[in-house]
């Protein structure tokens, strides 16, 4: 018998297709999603997703929905990183961020990166996460670019966490 499928929530449709509950990597990101999030006074509570697709990006949606592509999670790579990414976009749902410009993402960097430490996560995570995210760009010019995004090294010195060198 195939594993059964939860409808797709409306917002994800144009997104990329739900990967099943089965997948081990949806299991993850729920549950460092659920350890970031429960305790924040958001209504209706966080609900995670994961697309099937080798895009890097993840979305914070109406109705508390986070999605993060497969690609995202494969790049951020351990929890640490897949906190780091998971507490930035709750961070947008937390601060009600409807227009997304340089100020919202590093806001979102900012609180999302506290939001995954005081989770218990290694505060690198969101800067690992974007080092490898640099390089992916930086590889390749046609890799997904977001124009609410500012520059990951932008990003990085606004955190704190930018080395030179």
């Amino acid at each position: 018998m195939a594993p059964q499928r939860i409808p797709l929530h409306p917002s994800l449709k144009a997104l990329g297709e739900r990967v099943r509950a089965e997948d081990p990597f949806l299991s993850r990101i729920r549950s460092i999603g659920n350890k970031i999030s429960l305790a924040l006074p958001l209504s209706p509570p966080c609900r995670f997703e994961l697309l099937q697709s080798d895009r890097v990006n993840a979305y914070a949606l109406p109705g508390n929905l986070v999605a993060l592509t497969l690609g995202a999670v494969r790049l951020a790579g351990d929890d640490a990183g897949i906190a780091g990414l998971l507490g930035h976009e709750i961070a947008h749902l937390l601060l009600r961020h409807r227009r997304r410009g340089s100020a919202q993402e590093f806001e979102a960097d900012r609180v999302g990166r506290q939001l995954a430490v005081e989770a218990g996560f290694d505060r690198d995570g969101l800067k690992n996460f974007l080092e490898g995210f640099d390089r992916l760009l930086s590889a390749s010019p046609d890799a997904l670019r977001s124009f609410s995004h500012p520059p990951t090294r932008q990003r990085l010195e606004k955190l704190g966490l930018f080395e030179q060198g």
